[in-house]
């Protein structure tokens, strides 16, 4: 959403690096998307974050937001982008686990005619509750129970969660398992 302000330009990493820089990158707040989806397809996971430092300081080191999975986050990540910055500085944000409210909005979100009530007390008596506070795992499990079957226990939920995860959406990702089989 903050991409679509008036300064502001959405920019797949892929694209950022390899693409020529673009007159419409100019003077406006990158929001480069998917560090981590670059970093799969390398052997070495410095090559791509330095490809997107050396693309700032040919636009003149402007203001960026840059999105990886934390998991694919390195260590000095921060400190070699706040290199490329203005200030010499980086914050580093990470999204926080969601609370009961923002479970129910995303469950009914995501399926509207899950019985949230039904859900709430089917995951707290199976102990899943704190599982739901993360939105990927949420969205898993919510994709278990709207087959219509309520797992009957944990061991039937991970079961259905790790058939949902091995089915990956990402395109990059996918390519990429692809390409290993």
């Amino acid at each position: 959403q903050e991409a679509g302000q008036p300064d502001c330009e959405y920019i797949r990493a892929r694209d950022f690096i390899a693409l020529d820089i673009q007159e419409t990158w100019e003077s406006k707040t990158l929001f480069i998307d998917g560090l981590d989806e670059v970093r799969i397809g390398s052997s070495n996971g410095l090559i791509p974050l330095d490809a997107i430092r050396n693309k700032l300081l040919a636009l003149r080191k402007p203001k960026f937001r840059i999105s990886c999975r934390e998991s694919d986050w390195l260590g000095s990540d921060s400190s070699d982008l706040a290199k490329v910055t203005s200030g010499n500085h980086i914050t580093e944000l990470h999204l926080e686990e969601f609370d009961k409210d923002e479970i129910r909005r995303f469950a009914s979100h995501e399926d509207p005619s899950l019985d949230i009530k039904k859900f709430m007390d089917w995951s707290k008596k199976h102990s899943l509750t704190p599982m739901l506070c993360n939105p990927q795992v949420l969205k898993l499990i919510i994709k278990a129970v709207s087959t219509g079957i309520w797992p009957e226990n944990k061991k039937e939920v991970y079961q259905i969660a790790c058939e949902k995860m091995v089915s990956e959406t990402n395109y990059v990702h996918l390519q990429r398992n692809e390409t290993k089989i």
